[in-house]
């Protein structure tokens, strides 16, 4: 524990001293590379005051009046003060809210780019499409929605949010503190990117699906989407059935 908590002020003492406040700090440590370490061990230091704590906990009285003063130090009230001192916590708050706004902003344009057709509201595509509609029905409704996204533009805003996602998940996943707040927008931001690269593979196929002059080129379309929803890269539940069987029907 002394150890982790001398790893713990090294990584914390550089991260302070890269700036006056802690928007410099941030501003400051490219990469995020003294954050990171500071991340780290105080994970470590928490994991070894819960072992301390847990140690103690099951020592016989006996060894734990010879012991008890060897193994703290009191250091479990120092470390606990360490971690939560209003420096490092404005530091936190400070990444927090550069992940939440930028999560908000790439939810609310890649909203904006596919017009919301994979909301589950009457915007949504499908709203008026019965479960037995025609293939005939189902592309007729699409030329009018989906076929009119901009797919490139959906794909780039997706590629965006899927890295600030792994930045995102990646902080908490280091963090000691709890950013429950933090942690319910990766989780609505996750829908949304799941519904946006799943608009694209319909639009994908409803474009293929009407393709008549270039087989090679419809094939190569259907063949390519297919596999993204095999693959697991695209949720299968969340593509039209009709345009899937459709798909699925020609590379048969």
């Amino acid at each position: 524990m002394i150890i982790h908590t001398s790893d713990f002020l090294v990584a914390f003492r550089a991260l302070m001293d890269s700036g006056e406040t802690a928007t410099a700090r941030m501003e400051g440590d490219v990469g995020m590379a003294r954050l990171d370490a500071v991340l780290k061990a105080t994970k470590r230091m928490d994991l070894s005051m819960n072992a301390a704590a847990k140690a103690a906990a099951e020592m016989s009285p006996e060894l734990s009046e010879a012991y008890n003063a060897v193994m703290f130090f009191d250091c479990q009230a120092f470390c606990r003060a360490a971690l939560f001192n209003n420096d490092l916590q404005d530091i936190f708050d400070l990444r927090v809210h550069h992940f939440t706004e930028t999560l908000t902003e790439l939810c609310a344009a890649v909203g904006r780019c596919t017009k919301n057709y994979g909301s589950q509201t009457e915007e949504s595509w499908k709203y008026c499409i019965k479960e037995d509609a025609s293939l005939e029905e189902v592309l007729s409704v699409a030329a009018k929605t989906i076929d009119t996204i901009d797919g490139k533009e959906t794909l780039r805003l997706s590629e965006e949010l899927t890295e600030a996602l792994d930045a995102a998940k990646t902080f908490i996943d280091k963090s000691f503190f709890q950013h429950t707040g933090l942690m319910e927008l990766i989780g609505r931001a996750k829908v949304v990117q799941d519904t946006a690269r799943a608009l694209r593979c319909e639009g994908l196929l409803s474009f293929a699906l009407q393709v008549t002059s270039n087989k090679q080129r419809k094939l190569a379309i259907v063949r390519s989407q297919l596999g993204d929803v095999s693959g697991k890269a695209v949720k299968e539940s969340l593509i039209l059935p009709q345009l899937l069987e459709a798909a699925r029907a020609e590379v048969k």
